[in-house]
């Protein structure tokens, strides 16, 4: 037994004798770790001092130097893991940067410019997020905050910046955070700061933003995807009907270029429902279902379209080919009649007039020739093949930029059906040869 208590107590000297090692050994440690500390905070407050030169009383711009020496002395002290989380740096970082901004805007480097603004509002929202309670702080962050947003106009001319930089990216990303910047914290605590906040903020700013949004995603990033989420936006966000248009019909473009025809489709009928007087939509809703073989759709939206622009030459002329291809032969030849007396000299009414009555001629050849009566067919069918064409010499000459191939292609079969009466040696055979070899070169045709 007095081996066994001996053998413990020997153990327990020796654990003791541990303990006492370790202790003394934590002490070291805690004292060289308080040390080390202390030289990280004196390293900082080093860089804060020099930071700190460039922050004027009466709120004048530093000199280059010392605002230099000022950036390069935050990036130091931003590097240290004291200054995460800490509402004094970031109060100081924010007034750096605002006299940089000052000197940037003097100097009229805008590059330079826009990078202030944007970190310096940054830094004012963190100082404001880790004040503690700390009420110098929490004023500083506000009047700093409160003095880049309204010298940048709402934070907007940073994106203007960038848009002119062409770093469409950051644009993007500028105008977006402009849209929202009102919403915060630092901002909307700070009673003065309420009628500026408003300003930027109003229905007609915020949209303005979306639309430059809207154009960097577009046109400069060509990203129609980022460029739908802005028009979503405005979509229901407008302010009068002439930027809601704008809005419908690029949002129903880009849903075409995604190949997306259920949102372009439902677009188009939102356009139509909330701009009544504008056939863009309507129009495009009738190719749509015209395309899609749906000719009664087409038909019921056609005819909305004609009674709220009955004079509409476009709309009108359509009506007729719509009511052609659903075999309503002689109300379609009235349609195509009201347009030409809307206007004489448009190719595609000239044009549509011409293909009716060769089409009128086609439709009469094979009811005879179906029937092995083929001099008969030639016969009845000649009196619509001589309509048809004043009306398709009628559309060439108003077609001036040679767009409708269909043209040509109808004139050189017409023209030489009357070649074989006349007789191509004679004179008028000559003078017909002439005219479809005009019509061949003027579209491209050997």
């Amino acid at each position: 037994m007095k081996k066994i208590i001996l053998s413990a107590i020997a153990l327990l000297l020796v654990g003791g004798a541990c303990c006492v090692d370790a202790n003394a050994q934590t002490k070291e440690e805690l004292k060289a770790q308080k040390a080390a500390q202390k030289a990280l905070e004196k390293e900082f407050s080093g860089y804060m001092k020099v930071a700190k030169k460039a922050i004027t009383v009466d709120g004048s711009i530093p000199d280059k130097a010392v605002l230099d020496a000022a950036q390069e002395a935050l990036k130091k002290a931003e590097a240290m893991e004291i200054s995460k989380n800490n509402g004094e740096f970031y109060l100081q970082a924010g007034q750096i940067q605002n006299a940089a901004l000052q000197a940037a805007g003097q100097a009229q480097d805008y590059p330079a410019y826009a990078a202030a603004a944007k970190s310096g509002y940054e830094y004012f929202k963190q100082a404001y997020d880790n004040a503690k309670g700390n009420k110098k702080i929490i004023e500083g962050a506000q009047q700093g905050a409160f003095s880049i947003y309204n010298q940048t106009s709402g934070l907007s001319m940073i994106g203007n910046v960038y848009y002119q930089t062409k770093e469409f990216d950051k644009c993007l990303a500028a105008f977006r955070a402009a849209k929202v910047a009102g919403k915060d914290e630092v901002l909307t605590s700070n009673p003065l700061a309420s009628a500026v906040v408003e300003l930027y903020t109003a229905d007609s700013t915020i949209n303005n933003l979306s639309l430059n949004c809207f154009s960097v995603a577009q046109y400069m990033l060509n990203d129609t995807v980022e460029a739908i989420k802005e028009l979503l936006y405005l979509k229901d966000h407008a302010t009068d009907e002439t930027q809601l248009n704008q809005v419908l019909q690029s949002l129903a473009l880009d849903y075409y270029a995604l190949d997306d025809t259920v949102k372009f489709e439902e677009t188009l009928k939102d356009g139509a429902t909330r701009l009544p007087s504008e056939p863009w939509y309507i129009t495009n809703l009738i190719n749509v279902y015209i395309n899609r073989g749906d000719l009664n759709s087409a038909s019921v939206f056609l005819d909305k379209a004609i009674a709220g622009d009955p004079n509409n030459i476009t709309l009108v002329n359509t009506k007729g080919q719509l009511l052609e291809q659903q075999g309503n032969i002689e109300e379609a030849l009235t349609f195509y009649e009201r347009a030409l007396s809307l206007d004489p000299s448009s190719a595609s009414v000239n044009s549509s007039l011409g293909r009716y009555y060769y089409n009128r001629a086609l439709a009469v050849e094979d009811e005879y020739y179906g029937k092995k009566k083929f001099d008969e067919g030639d016969r009845q069918a000649a009196p619509y093949y001589d309509k048809a064409l004043p009306y398709y010499e009628a559309a060439y000459a108003f077609d001036t930029e040679r767009k409708d191939k269909g043209i040509a292609i109808a004139l050189r079969t017409l023209y030489g059906r009357q070649i074989s009466k006349a007789g191509s040696s004679s004179a008028k055979g000559k003078e017909l040869t002439a005219k479809r070899a005009e019509v061949s070169a003027a579209y491209g045709f050997e």
